[in-house]
């Protein structure tokens, strides 16, 4: 009896993800198609708010810098360093979910970007000052994706991981609302967004997030996720999926129809006026790439995990989740010994990104996209996960107290 109970679970689990899928994919499309019904009126009251704002602030030195700051709040710098911190101090799996959450920010504010082509209010209204240079379409916004979904991972990782009282939740979550709420004013402040991109980027950044944690159930608990993470076929199904999706976003973008009637470089010349010395390799299609490129990230994120179980460690998982949990070799060092590994994470990550020096940007596009994005991005990602706590282990910046016992 219970064998069949087991089987009637284990038939129920696909059912049921295929479900929530098609019920988010609901969701996902519904909010979109609301996004561009109430698109004109959205813009126009953001235009009014974007002026309300810089008729404020005017040359206010302070204040333009506190706006930047709050922005900078959910831009790649401090993402990077987020994912370095947590790798150093926390454990590598937190890391790859943190991997997983930004990517798919970048993918999906890339695809929108891409089907949508909806202009920055710069691009048109030449009255908006631009106080932080972006360039490329704006609908959604990529930094108010990366707020909603980035700040929730984190409040849900230290939430299920660390066993946090009541009130520090609710500390916790209070701060993180007023991050996310700092960052999407900043982008409207420093007009290089509409009211209604920010609404739809918020919107979508909060579906990802829901996606990963609420539709797939992604597990924090290590021992649990070990096993599917180094299975075989999820494996495949991650790097199969990946170039999959890859390959639609070169499709899209070489040949889907521009619905808007908009020319793709028919903003240029506001953009190079707003933002003098912008390279052309920064604009809309380069900007498009280097989305797409994210989905290097992944699989290098997770051969690199891959290679570090097998190959570092003989195939060892208990090993592997035991360096996570910080019983040994890695998370328990000193402060110094920290500081050298992140000193170490940092020249790796600059290598295969000090490579784009030698690119020039009015080379072909495919081959800038391959050369300073795809195998650079891959690098980084595999290099990280497969050899830094090697490379930290020979050099003696970790913790060698292999036998001591799991507490």
């Amino acid at each position: 009896m219970k064998i069949s109970t087991e089987n009637t679970n284990n038939t129920k689990r696909p059912q049921n993800l295929i479900h929530k899928l098609a019920s988010w994919i609901t969701i996902l499309i519904i909010g979109i198609a609301i996004e561009a019904y109430f698109r004109e009126i959205l813009y126009s009251w953001g235009l009014i708010i974007i002026k309300l704002i810089q008729n404020y602030i005017a040359e206010n030195f302070v204040l333009i810098n506190l706006f930047r700051v709050f922005s900078f709040m959910a831009g790649k710098e401090l993402c990077t360093l987020i994912l370095l911190v947590f790798f150093n101090y926390f454990d590598m799996y937190s890391s790859l979910v943190l991997f997983e959450i930004i990517a798919c920010c970048a993918v999906g504010s890339g695809f929108l970007k891409l089907i949508l082509k909806n202009p920055r209010p710069f691009f048109h209204e030449d009255w908006v000052k631009v106080y932080d240079c972006e360039t490329g379409y704006g609908n959604p916004s990529g930094h108010s994706i990366t707020a909603i979904a980035l700040y929730f991972t984190l409040w849900k990782i230290f939430k299920q991981r660390y066993n946090l009282n009541p009130k520090l939740r609710k500390l916790l979550l209070s701060i993180i609302f007023i991050l996310i709420i700092s960052v999407l004013f900043s982008r409207l402040a420093l007009g290089v967004h509409s009211l209604n991109q920010i609404i739809l980027g918020s919107f979508v950044g909060y579906q990802i997030f829901y996606l990963m944690f609420y539709v797939f159930d992604i597990s924090l608990n290590l021992d649990e996720e070990v096993t599917s993470l180094i299975n075989y076929r999820n494996r495949n199904i991650l790097i199969v999926s990946n170039f999959f999706f890859f390959f639609m976003g070169c499709i899209l973008f070489n040949f889907f129809p521009n619905l808007t009637s908009l020319e793709m470089n028919k903003h240029l010349e506001n953009i190079l006026e707003s933002c003098p010395r912008t390279p052309y390799s920064k604009t809309f299609d380069y900007e498009s790439y280097m989305m797409l490129s994210t989905f290097s990230l992944l699989p290098g994120a997770y051969l690199g995990i891959y290679y570090d179980i097998k190959v570092n460690l003989s195939n060892s998982q208990d090993e592997w989740i035991k360096m996570n949990k910080g019983v040994f070799r890695w998370n328990k060092t000193n402060f110094l010994k920290g500081i050298m590994r992140l000193f170490i994470m940092a020249c790796i990550l600059l290598i295969p990104l000090a490579c784009n020096e030698f690119i020039s940007p009015h080379s072909h596009i495919h081959f800038i996209f391959i050369m300073k994005n795809f195998i650079p991005y891959f690098s980084i990602t595999f290099c990280l996960f497969a050899f830094v706590r090697k490379a930290c282990s020979s050099l003696n910046f970790t913790n060698h107290l292999a036998n001591e016992k799991e507490t």
